[in-house]
């Protein structure tokens, strides 16, 4: 299942001014990947969407996710299970190359 991007290739690539579009996998990543959202947000200011695909992590780190994504411009999709780093970046490449 893939989540609909529609609406965030709008948002990054409107009025003809490219934005970023950070794309990254997760898996328990709980210990750091609220220090990188921080960061990342706070480099790209409002130029920047971000796409985190959640690889079954048993840990935390999905709802770290959600609460930096009330605030910031993050797109989740989860994976009920581990499918490992190259089925995620190749989810990753799909869902940020679809319109």
């Amino acid at each position: 299942m893939f989540l609909n991007l529609n609406n965030l290739y709008k948002e990054t690539f409107s009025f003809g001014v490219m934005k970023v579009l950070i794309a990254m996998p997760m898996y328990n990543e709980e210990k750091d990947i609220g220090r990188h959202l921080s960061k990342f947000a706070k480099y790209y200011k409002n130029n920047y969407s971000m796409l985190i695909i959640d690889d079954g992590s048993k840990d935390n780190s999905l709802e770290i996710v959600n609460k930096f994504a009330k605030k910031l411009r993050i797109k989740i999709i989860k994976h009920n299970v581990n499918k490992g780093l190259s089925v995620t970046m190749n989810d990753l490449f799909y869902s940020a190359s679809h319109k």
